[in-house]
Formats: C-alpha cells, sequence, structure tokens
C-alpha cells in the first residue's frame, strides 16, 4: 500500500520496441485471459518508464512477460519499486529467461565414458 512498481525500460544502442503482457502470477507466453497487451517503442539510446499495474481483486501477486520484437535492438530492463512520497525502496535489474544451460567441459576420463 501506498507503492508503486514502475518498469524502466532502455535502449543503448538501436531503438527497440518490447511487448509487456502484464497478468496474474502464473502468466505463460500463450496466456490471453485476464491479461494486458501493449507495445513500448523505444529511441535509440533514450529509456521509458513503464507504470506496472495495479493488481485485480484480492490478490496482490501479478506477473510481467517482457519480449523483444523482432528487428529490435537491445533492451536493458529494471524494477523500481517506491513509496508514494517517492522514496525509492529497491532497483531490481530484470534478467533474460535462461535459454541454453552451459554445461562443464569434458576430459578424457573412465567417467565420461560410462553410462
Amino acid at each position: 500500500r501506498g507503492q508503486t512498481s514502475t518498469l524502466v525500460l532502455s535502449a543503448p544502442a538501436g531503438a527497440a520496441k518490447v511487448r509487456v503482457v502484464t497478468g496474474a502470477s502464473g502468466l505463460t507466453a500463450g496466456a490471453t485471459s485476464g491479461t494486458s497487451t501493449q507495445v513500448i517503442s523505444i529511441k535509440a539510446k533514450h529509456s521509458v518508464k513503464v507504470t506496472a499495474p495495479k493488481s485485480s481483486g484480492g490478490s496482490r501477486a501479478y506477473a510481467i512477460l517482457l519480449t523483444p520484437l523482432p528487428g529490435s535492438g537491445p533492451v536493458y530492463a529494471g524494477r523500481v519499486l517506491a513509496k508514494s512520497s517517492g522514496t525509492v525502496l529497491e532497483l531490481l535489474p530484470v534478467t533474460s529467461a535462461l535459454t541454453t544451460v552451459p554445461l562443464p567441459g569434458i576430459r578424457g576420463t573412465l567417467i565420461t565414458a560410462a553410462p
């Protein structure tokens, strides 16, 4: 209560376009029920602020899915939680979802050959 959550989206190189989907905490890439979608355009070497929506109903939990659109430049994102007075409570970077799994190097030993 008395707090606002803001997304800060930055395009450090080329212009960017990002799809922002918000909804219940169980949000997935294909979900459409109870979600809100908007496309945000960011000029090259600029940042924009996007106010996160207030949760509806009794639940305070919701999710935000950020997807850079094809042809978009790179996008950095962060979340700012502040009191209504303007006092910043926390700054959190938004990291990309894990798309590859790094594996350790393999050495020529019997352990690596054993099933």
